[in-house]
């Protein structure tokens, strides 16, 4: 039997495994085992004289293979409870890439996957799901529109949106006569 999500869960699925908060977080402890894994080979190979000019990254890719494997190994959590609601792994660089590419061996790598790959992704999902042309525009003007629908602050739809336009997020809006823009003007 599944539980509804908790008074704080950030999704609004009745099952985790439908949750994309608990997808996000999920992936978010695996990037962080992950990148863990990494520095603490980097820091031995440091402490015992290894990396005069270049780091062994096949060492690297066995420590974080291992780490990510232990991870999934001893994962006990229920996949039908909601875990979104948890606090979120610490992130040691915010600099580091959320979507990446992953390994032959399943663990994820440290770069960033592709613009053209997101674009690939976005397209075959959309193309699986019924949706032909489905692009990363389309997905972000969605998004916009479903903001304004749900009457989200415009400060906060510009910030989602990336907009330092006003009337570029604005533009999103399509509810019709009573808009967003037209209830800005009757203020």
């Amino acid at each position: 039997m599944t539980r509804s999500p908790p008074s704080t869960c950030r999704g609004a699925a009745p099952d985790a495994l439908c949750c994309l908060w608990c997808a996000l977080h999920r992936w978010q402890v695996v990037l962080a085992a992950r990148d863990a894994a990494a520095v603490r080979e980097v820091r031995r190979q440091r402490r015992h004289g290894a990396v005069a000019v270049a780091v062994d990254d096949r060492a690297v890719d066995r420590a974080v293979s291992l780490a990510v494997q232990q991870l999934l190994a001893t994962d006990t959590l229920d996949p039908h409870t909601h875990h979104c609601d948890e606090p979120w792994p610490e992130v040691p660089d915010r600099d580091t890439a959320l979507f990446r590419p992953l390994a032959k061996g399943g663990w994820p790598l440290d770069r960033a996957i592709s613009d053209r790959q997101i674009a690939r992704i976005i397209a075959a999902r959309g193309r699986a799901a019924g949706y032909s042309g489905l692009r990363g525009h389309t997905l972000r003007a969605g998004a916009a529109t479903e903001a304004s629908d749900r009457d989200v602050r415009l400060e906060v739809l510009m910030a989602l949106g990336g907009w330092t336009n006003p009337a570029t997020a604005l533009s999103y809006d399509l509810t019709g006569p009573r808009s967003r823009v037209h209830r800005l003007c009757e203020l």
